[in-house]
């Protein structure tokens, strides 16, 4: 057996000046599917269906700042704030869940409240 088979081919679309990664891709999908379940999850609990916009845009931004951050605190590269690369998942599962319970401290917990 070969290690062809474990062999990952990177996907990249340039558009222009941008290129976009497969990975980035299935990142938005993974974003996009996550905020449709959640939609219907309230949508189902008869709560406000915009909510959900908010909890996605939220766990977005405080995970990839999250990512990066750890990354450049463990790293002690401060320069990598600027480069492509270096993003820890698991700094983004902090930052997005960082994120997203300080968007909903500020909401009603009930339908009316």
């Amino acid at each position: 057996m070969t290690n062809d088979a474990l062999t990952v081919y990177p996907f990249v679309l340039h558009l222009g000046p941008l290129s976009v990664t497969g990975y980035g891709i299935m990142m938005m999908v993974a974003f996009l599917m996550a905020g449709w379940a959640i939609q219907l999850d309230l949508r189902r609990r008869s709560l406000d269906e915009e909510y959900a916009a908010d909890i996605i845009i939220a766990a977005v931004i405080g995970g990839l700042v999250g990512a990066k951050l750890w990354y450049v605190i463990v790293s002690g590269d401060w320069d990598a704030f600027f480069r492509r690369g270096g993003f820890v998942w698991y700094g983004g599962f902090l930052g997005g869940v960082a994120a997203v319970l300080t968007t909903t401290a500020s909401r009603p917990r009930f339908p009316g409240g």
